[in-house]
């Protein structure tokens, strides 16, 4: 019973050891539905390998129809927003009822639009991608 009592702690603290070094997006900032400032910090992410992709959900205007959906936000003509050697983001973001950060690979080629391409029951709403393949973490927030 003892030795079966140690394997259980030791498999508890190996499970929260593995789990602390997952990467993980968190919001500190988090702008209204007129947009703003978006900022956060990413944890135990590869600094060269990885990068920053941030959308923003609501309704949108193309080509005369209107349609809810995820459009990529970029400024200075990067798809990529810019991840400090701490971890932590900060950028502008325009109008959106959610918005959405994507912890991808670099090699990860963003789309304009997007519509429901993983649905996230926690979140109860749609996102603009899911983990998986060049995709490491995907997180969401509603507007403020």
């Amino acid at each position: 019973m003892k030795k079966i009592l140690i394997l259980m702690v030791m498999f508890s603290f190996a499970a929260a050891a593995f789990a602390d070094n997952e990467p993980d997006i968190v919001f500190t900032k988090i702008p209204g539905e007129k947009g703003g400032e978006l900022e956060g910090m990413i944890k135990n992410f590869d600094h060269v390998n990885n990068s920053l992709v941030i959308y923003t959900y609501g309704h949108y205007r193309d080509y005369g129809i209107g349609v809810d959906v995820w459009k990529l936000q970029k400024y200075n003509g990067s798809k990529f927003t810019k991840i400090n050697s701490f971890g932590s983001f900060k950028t502008n973001v325009r109008y959106g009822k959610m918005y959405s950060a994507l912890l991808v690979k670099n090699n990860y080629k963003p789309k304009k639009f997007v519509g429901c391409s993983a649905f996230d029951e926690t979140f109860g709403k749609c996102l603009p991608d899911k983990v998986g393949g060049k995709v490491i973490k995907v997180k969401a927030a509603w507007a403020k």
